[in-house]
C-alpha cells in the first residue's frame, strides 16, 4: 500500500529552541476500480470504470460516484460491491423513470440530502436529476436546453451544471461552468442566481457583479461558507452565506498571473462533456 510521509518541524522555546519533529503518514489504497477503463460490476477491485467524476458519501459508508463516459452513477457498497444506481451504461440520454429506464448524458457533481436523495448535476442535459432511495429518477431542476434563466426550478435553466452541494437550511446550491455562475435551489423550489453573470471574468462583489471563469468544484464549510475552484481565473474564491464572493489565497498555481492583474484572461473549453483549460492572449 503506498505511503506517503508528511514531516513538520517545530521550534519550541524562549531562551533556547529545541527541534521537535512530528511525521504524518498518509495511505492512500484504492476503493474501487481495476484501470480498465469500461462498464463491469461486482467486487470494487474488479470493476471496470469510465472516467468517474463526482463523488458523495452516505454516512453509512456508501460511497456514489458519476461515471461519466458510462453515463450512469453508480455505487461502492460497504462490503466492497460496485453496483447501478440509475441509467443505462454506455447509452447517453435524457429520460426519468425507475434505475433502468432513467438516462443521464454526463453526470457529474454529486450531493445526498438527510433522506438518502441523491442529486446529480447532468451536465449535458443542462439538469439536475433526483434519485430517490428506491432508485427513481426524475428532473428537479432545469432540463429545458442550455440557458441562464432563474424562477421556479421546472422552468429554470442551466448551461452546464458541473457541481453542486448541499447547505444547513435545506439549498441546494450548484455551480456552472457554461454560465460561470453559482445558483442555488431553494427548498421553496426557486432557482436564484448567487453569483455570477453568464460572463467570463474576474471580479470580488456580490450578486450578479461578481465573475468568475469556467468554475469547475465547489465545497461548503460547516458555517454554510462556499468554496469555489475558479479554474478559469486560477484560484480559489469563497462565497460568504451573506452573499459576498472574494478571492482567497488558497491554491494559486506557482508560476502563473494572479487574476487581479490580468483581469482573469483565461478560459476553459467545453468538448463533449470534458472540460480542458487554455490561456488566452493578453490585447
Amino acid at each position: 500500500m503506498p505511503t506517503s510521509v508528511w514531516r513538520c518541524v517545530f521550534f519550541v522555546g524562549v531562551l533556547w529552541a529545541q527541534t521537535l519533529e512530528v511525521t504524518y503518514k498518509v495511505e492512500v489504497s484504492t476503493v474501487a476500480g481495476s484501470g480498465r477503463v469500461g462498464y463491469r460490476g461486482g467486487p470494487a477491485l474488479e470493476a471496470a470504470l469510465n472516467r468517474p467524476n463526482g463523488i458523495t458519501v452516505a454516512k453509512d459508508g456508501t460511497v456514489y460516484f458519476s461515471d461519466d463516459d458510462n453515463h450512469c452513477v453508480r455505487k461502492v457498497t460497504p462490503d466492497g460491491q460496485v453496483l447501478l444506481v440509475a441509467g443505462q451504461p454506455r447509452r447517453a440520454g435524457f429520460q426519468d423513470g425507475d434505475q433502468e429506464e432513467a438516462a443521464f448524458a454526463s453526470p457529474h457533481g454529486l450531493t445526498l440530502d438527510p433522506a438518502g436523495n441523491l442529486y446529480v448535476c447532468d451536465y449535458l442535459n443542462h439538469a439536475i436529476r433526483r434519485i430517490s432511495p428506491q432508485g427513481e429518477v426524475t428532473t428537479f431542476a432545469g432540463g429545458n436546453g442550455g440557458g441562464f434563466e432563474d424562477g421556479p426550478r421546472r422552468q429554470a435553466q442551466f448551461l452546464y451544471p458541473i457541481a453542486i452541494v448541499r447547505d444547513s437550511k435545506g439549498n441546494l446550491w450548484v455551480l456552472e461552468s457554461g454560465n460561470h455562475a453559482l445558483r442555488k435551489i431553494t427548498p421553496q423550489g426557486q432557482v436564484i442566481t448567487v453569483a455570477g453573470n453568464g460572463l467570463p471574468g474576474y471580479k470580488d462583489g456580490k450578486g450578479r457583479g461578481t465573475q468568475f471563469n469556467s468554475p469547475v468544484g465547489l465545497a461548503i464549510d460547516k458555517n454554510d461558507n462556499l468554496y469555489v475552484v475558479d479554474a478559469g481565473n486560477r484560484c480559489i474564491r469563497k462565497d460568504h452565506p451573506h452573499g459576498r464572493s472574494n478571492h482567497i489565497r488558497l491554491a494559486q498555481l506557482p508560476g502563473l498571473d494572479d487574476p487581479r492583474r490580468t483581469g482573469g484572461r483565461s478560459e476553459l473549453l467545453h468538448h463533449g462533456g470534458r472540460t480542458r483549460g487554455r490561456r488566452s492572449r493578453g490585447p
